[in-house]
């Protein structure tokens, strides 16, 4: 009987596009398969500091973007 093993999808992340279509052409090359593309996703938030009686006050928006791959191995059979 052979013994399977199951790997599940893994998520990589990178700031920016160039770095996650390197590292998707990497890991294809190591027998990952592409299961959902790369994708934007847009984060905003705020910045506060203290001032001296230690309360916060807003100091500025902030936006980043991160992109998003979805690979697969599937599935190997060990004999």
């Amino acid at each position: 009987m052979a013994n399977r093993q199951r790997f599940t999808d893994i998520t990589i992340r990178r700031q920016r596009e160039s770095e996650i279509i390197q590292a998707i052409s990497d890991l294809e090359a190591r027998g990952f398969i592409l299961k959902a593309g790369p994708s934007q996703q847009f984060n905003q938030g705020k910045v506060y500091t203290t001032d001296s009686y230690n309360r916060r006050k807003f100091q500025q928006n902030t936006n980043s973007t991160m992109w998003f791959a979805r690979l697969s191995v599937g599935e190997r059979i060990a004999k």
